[in-house]
């Protein structure tokens, strides 16, 4: 039974199966025949929707450029597909699948044309962003210029994650932005080379102009507002330009006139005649400065004149020079033919020589160079008129030289004929010298050699003086031996007539010979034969000489033998007197022993005591000192250990030399001089000691002012780490500072300034708002990049991702950050760690988030 109705029920299956089958195909074929239904209109919209979306792809990507076959093969399909005829179902059915077809070639076409179109997109940014570099866009705009790599960066990013018309987008904005920077730089370029020219003074309102233009563009570019930042950078550049040609303009004018009145200076000086080739040189350049001055090159124009200008000055100066130094020239020559002209008008026979006559044309002829500023041929003029000059003064001398040569001759010749015939005889070989130098002298005269006559003159001369002083010295001798001769006889005379009568008897013999001499002597002085009056006259004082001994004798033989007398009576005196000494001192050489005994053991005693005295303060002065010394050298150590020796040289140096002395003291036990140096180190070492210490607790109390400023500028909340760090130092430098370890102290010190040295004065910031209602694009121009921009969101439109981020779900696509609808409520996530909260409120200040 079971059995049966299985089968049954399987053959109605089937039945059912067939007549659904037939009834399917039946209406097909009413289907085929009659028009398409909605399903498959909508499967053939969808394809066509499809291949367009393809097709603007791949012709928006470059498809028609860098895959031109298959996009000539898709544009076929495309348009026999368009063609068809869509009447029945089966129209659209055929359809489909061939614009099924068109839309894979689209895409074949955008596959292959995409990554073309990105490169030669990259290579024409590269283009761009390099003519922004060159025209000074990373002296100028660096800040922008990173700001839009990263855009650029972004937007490779945005490619690199499929979204190919985000990237087109971006990308687009990107090359706007490199060529609005290279206008702007390429016009910043233009302003620093007006400012650097100081073409501002010329025309300050049409620079004003052009910054205005500019300030335009930067807000414009601030305001995301690209066209109209390019457009008023290009207002500005030109703006620029303008303003430098106008002052290239104004620059050329004001320089013609200065290179023109240089010129004029120096022709003025003939530096076109004295530097012909020279100052056609730099006329040269004048003329072409002129020229373009006239063809308008203003620049080129300014570049000749400035560049002339020196170039005249310097040949003015040269010419000047030269015609100061042919003047100066021209002056000495005529002092010196003047003073040639003088010499010669002081010898009637050379006054009117041919040299001086040349040497005046030549200063004719240096003058009218002078004038006419032929300077190198005035001087050599004048340098020619200097050379006849003293061709003149050698000519003059010579002429002179002959005058005084024979002059002295004839001089010469009539002192020679002078001389006393006896003269000549007995002073011959002078005399014949004279001679011979006449003789000498004439033949030189015949040769004229005038030094020679004029040596031969001096010869003569000299010969005769010799002569007459010769002939002097003999008469002088004859004066001098005949007074010497009568003063002699008359001091003989004098001392016999002394002789008393009584001596004369006593001594007649003696007498008798001085008397005898004296008389011959007188016979002598008759004759003038003074040698004889000498011989005389010493016969006579020897003679007197005899009877004062012989007198003499006599007088001492008297008077010794009254003095023997008196000696003898003075002996027997003397020996009385002796013994009565000797035993009185006898006497006081006994009391006299004692007292010396008793003094000298009082002596000894005082003597052992003051000794050991002294060796006990000696010993308490070494003590002293070697403690001194001991004391001085921890302080020494301690300065060392401080650093002193690098902080305080001086003081440093001066106490370990005061110590080393102190050591060398107290090793030549020189105790006093040992514990002096010591005091000296230990006052050194505490003058040092009280200037680290007042370094120290300067230090502290510096740290502590910024501590306290670092406490007020709520630094303890805004940079914990900082003040923390810092409180804790500065106690550590309380502890060292009381410790007296002063180099800790600095150091603790030091590390509170450290520490303190990023904290800036950040008081407590307002909140800033946690959410923002979307406004009309037509008002705000909001979009995420704009409002990420905003002062009070991000202050940087590049953070716009971070608010995609956030709020991507309350987006109408999430995949698609370009979209936003206004009123909608997007959440401001704190990034920099800002408080924020509550909703944006238009009518409330808030203070701009400053960018890290």
């Amino acid at each position: 039974m079971k059995a049966q109705f299985t089968k049954v029920v399987a053959r109605v299956a089937t039945g059912t199966i067939a007549l659904s089958v037939c009834i399917l195909f039946m209406t097909a074929m009413l289907s085929c025949k009659s028009g398409p239904d909605e399903a498959t209109q909508g499967a053939l919209k969808d394809a066509q929707d499809k291949t367009e979306t393809a097709r603007k792809q791949a012709m928006d990507f470059g498809g028609i450029t860098y895959a031109a076959d298959e996009w000539n093969a898709a544009e076929a399909l495309y348009t026999s597909v368009k063609n068809l005829p869509l009447v029945t179902m089966q129209d659209y059915q055929a359809a489909i699948p061939q614009f099924n077809d068109t839309f894979n070639s689209y895409m074949d076409v955008f596959n292959k044309a995409v990554p073309q179109y990105v490169e030669a997109r990259k290579n024409l940014i590269a283009s761009v962003r390099q003519e922004a570099v060159d025209a000074g866009a990373e002296t100028y705009l660096a800040r922008e210029l990173s700001a839009v790599d990263e855009q650029d960066k972004d937007s490779l990013a945005v490619y690199a994650n499929g979204d190919y018309y985000e990237y087109q987008a971006a990308s687009f904005d990107v090359e706007k932005r490199y060529g609005l920077l290279r206008t702007e730089a390429a016009a910043l370029s233009l302003k620093d080379e007006i400012i650097a020219n100081k073409f501002d003074r010329f025309d300050p309102d049409a620079l004003d102009a052009a910054d205005k233009s500019f300030t335009a563009a930067e807000t414009a570019y601030a305001a995301n507002d690209l066209d109209a930042a390019q457009s008023a950078a290009n207002d500005a550049l030109e703006k620029y330009r303008r303003v430098l040609a106008d002052g290239w303009k104004s620059y050329a004018g004001e320089q013609q006139p200065r290179a023109e009145a240089a010129r004029t200076d120096a022709v003025a000086v003939h530096a076109d005649i004295a530097l012909r080739d020279d100052f056609d040189a730099a006329d040269a350049v004048y003329k072409q400065g002129a020229t373009d001055y006239g063809a308008e090159n203003y620049q080129a124009a300014a570049d000749s004149f400035v560049k002339v200008q020196p170039m005249f000055v310097a040949l003015a100066k040269t010419a000047s020079d030269r015609q100061k130094n042919a003047a100066a020239a021209l002056q000495a020559a005529e002092k010196v033919v003047a003073a040639s002209q003088k010499k010669a008008a002081a010898l009637p026979e050379a006054a009117n020589n041919e040299f001086l006559a040349n040497a005046s044309k030549l200063l004719a002829a240096a003058q009218s160079s002078l004038d006419a500023g032929e300077y190198a041929a005035s001087a050599s003029a004048a340098a020619e008129a200097q050379k006849n000059a003293g061709l003149s003064d050698a000519y003059v001398a010579q002429q002179q030289k002959m005058k005084a040569a024979n002059d002295a001759l004839a001089a010469a010749k009539k002192q020679m004929d002078g001389v006393a015939p006896d003269a000549q005889k007995k002073y011959a070989p002078l005399y014949n010298t004279a001679t011979a130098a006449y003789t000498d002298a004439l033949n030189a005269q015949k040769a004229q050699n005038w030094d020679t006559v004029a040596a031969d003159a001096k010869k003569i001369n000299d010969a005769v003086a010799a002569i007459a002083k010769a002939k002097a010295a003999d008469d002088a001798a004859e004066k001098k031996a005949a007074d010497a001769a009568n003063a002699a006889l008359a001091a003989a005379k004098k001392r016999l007539d002394g002789v008393s009568a009584d001596t004369r008897k006593q001594f007649a013999a003696q007498y008798g010979t001085a008397s005898s001499a004296y008389n011959d002597a007188a016979k002598a002085q008759t004759s003038k034969d003074w040698i004889a009056v000498n011989a005389q006259v010493k016969k006579v004082n020897d003679a007197l000489d005899q009877l004062d001994k012989a007198l003499a004798a006599a007088e001492a033989q008297r008077k010794a033998e009254e003095k023997a007398a008196a000696l003898a009576a003075a002996e027997a005196q003397r020996k009385a007197k002796e013994e009565a000494a000797a035993r009185a001192a006898a006497e006081a050489q006994r009391k006299a022993e004692e007292k010396a005994a008793a003094l000298a053991a009082a002596e000894a005693q005082r003597k052992a005591k003051e000794e050991a005295a002294r060796l006990a303060a000696e010993t308490q002065k070494a003590n002293a000192a070697t403690a001194a010394l001991a004391v001085a050298k921890d302080r020494l150590d301690w300065a060392a250990a401080i650093g002193a020796e690098d902080q305080y040289p001086d003081p440093y140096e001066q106490a370990a030399t005061a110590y080393n002395d102190g050591e060398a003291a107290l090793n030549a036990q020189d105790w006093d001089k040992a514990s002096a140096d010591a005091r000296t180190v230990v006052a050194l070492v505490d003058d040092i000691e009280a200037r680290k210490s007042a370094e120290a607790a300067d230090a502290m109390s510096i740290a502590k002012e910024r501590l306290d400023w670092a406490e007020g500028a709520n630094a303890e909340e805004n940079y914990p780490d900082n003040f923390a760090q810092a409180t804790g130092s500065y106690a550590t430098g309380v502890d060292a500072l009381a410790a007296k370890d002063w180099n800790a102290a600095i150091i603790a010190a030091d590390d509170v300034m450290s520490a303190l040295s990023s904290v800036s004065v950040q008081p407590k910031p307002s909140p800033l708002p946690a959410q923002y209602t979307v406004q009309a694009w037509e008002v705000t121009r909001d979009c995420l990049w704009n409002i990420a921009g905003y002062p009070w969101v991000y202050n940087d439109p590049f953070q716009w991702r971070r608010l995609y981020e956030a709020n991507r779900d309350k987006l109408p696509n999430p995949n698609n950050s370009n979209r936003i609808e206004i009123g909608t409520v997007l959440d401001i996530p704190s990034i920099f760690g800002e408080v924020r909260e509550g909703m944006w409120e238009t009518d409330k200040v808030y203070e701009p988030l400053l960018r890290e």
